[in-house]
């Protein structure tokens, strides 16, 4: 499994608070999206704003919680970019501060993570936008009716 999460745009909404993504330099909710190896989207998270970082809107967002059997320890794993150092996802190695990374470390992080560069993590989010997942009417249908109706 790999997981990875998406700007979803919302358009200009200056009134709703931590929509914009510095990041992406847009507004947007973040969605994260659970795909197999072979790029079918399996799960998607509940939006969060899109000011949030990955490893935070993966809790946030409820994915963690319904794939916790698959981030325990001596469980299956989850593949993720470094986005999600913190998490148990299984995350490629960052660079020391000041130095370099191995010749092994730097071949695994490029032979096995980031998903985000992968064909089959790319995929899901569009397979996700041009469908209609299950649970697809739970979700909000714009940033008010998910944040109610408050302004900054």
């Amino acid at each position: 499994m790999l997981v990875d999460g998406f700007l979803a745009p919302t358009g200009n909404c200056t009134g709703i608070p931590d929509l914009y993504s510095g990041k992406r330099h847009s507004s947007g909710m973040n969605v994260q999206a659970v795909p197999n190896l072979a790029g079918r989207l399996l799960d998607s998270g509940l939006p969060v704003p899109g000011a949030r970082h990955d490893s935070k809107a993966l809790a946030e967002s409820g994915t963690a919680d319904r794939w916790a059997n698959h981030l325990r320890p001596g469980g299956p794993g989850m593949l993720a970019d470094l986005g999600y150092l913190g998490t148990a996802a299984i995350t490629g190695t960052r660079k020391p501060r000041g130095g370099e990374l191995g010749d092994v470390r730097r071949a695994c992080n490029q032979r096995s993570q980031h998903p985000r560069r992968s064909r089959t993590s790319n995929r899901a989010p569009g397979q996700w936008k041009s469908s209609t997942p299950a649970g697809a009417d739970a979700l909000p249908t714009s940033p008010t009716s998910y944040y109610g109706s408050r302004t900054s």
